[in-house]
């Protein structure tokens, strides 16, 4: 990274949400949309926008059960993905929340203790937070404790700041994400 070449593991393109449905639904059919990326023989695509203030216009979040996690640090954010799209282990600094509104997913967590063997990315490199390892190879250390969640429809998992997580949808999936600023 300090030589200036860096080859991120995923490609973020910009593209409106009818594209992406267009995308997901057409995955694997010759009518679909050309890949946006050609390293592998499957594109798997994540979608994820922040919730402007009129999808937020009925939903609370200043209820007492998301007041013990403190004040709302980032805008709520709506994920959409296909099944197998994995969000890569990384961890949060502040305190969230996911809610799943349809499909299913697999979270996995690992504590805060367990960071340093899960060699994540200096604090200098775009990655940082990441790990360098992917939780489905053979050179991820699977003696490390773990707790691991499977959400569906209405299913809510809190997590604090600086537990390591890595998702992955067993099916199409929907979700919001919100994070919050810890109480003082």
């Amino acid at each position: 990274v300090k030589s200036g070449k860096f080859n991120p593991p995923v490609r973020e393109v910009g593209m409106q949400l009818s594209e992406f449905v267009s995308r997901m639904c057409g995955q694997g059919s010759k009518s679909a949309a050309p890949p946006q990326v050609f390293k592998s023989e499957r594109e798997y695509y994540y979608w994820q926008n922040t919730l402007d203030e009129a999808m937020m216009s009925d939903i609370d979040l200043d209820i007492p059960a998301f007041a013990a996690l403190g004040s709302v640090s980032q805008r709520p954010r709506l994920w959409m993905c296909g099944k197998r799209s994995v969000s890569p282990t990384h961890y949060d600094q502040a305190e969230s929340i996911l809610v799943q509104i349809s499909g299913y997913k697999r979270m996995t967590f690992w504590d805060p203790e367990s960071l340093g063997q899960l060699q994540l990315y200096p604090n200098d490199h775009p990655l940082r937070r990441r790990t360098q390892l992917d939780p489905r190879t053979s050179g991820f250390p699977n003696h490390l404790p773990v707790r691991t969640a499977v959400l569906g429809p209405g299913d809510i998992v809190a997590f604090p700041g600086r537990w390591a997580h890595y998702t992955e949808a067993l099916s199409e999936s929907i979700s919001v994400t919100v994070r919050f600023r810890p109480r003082e």
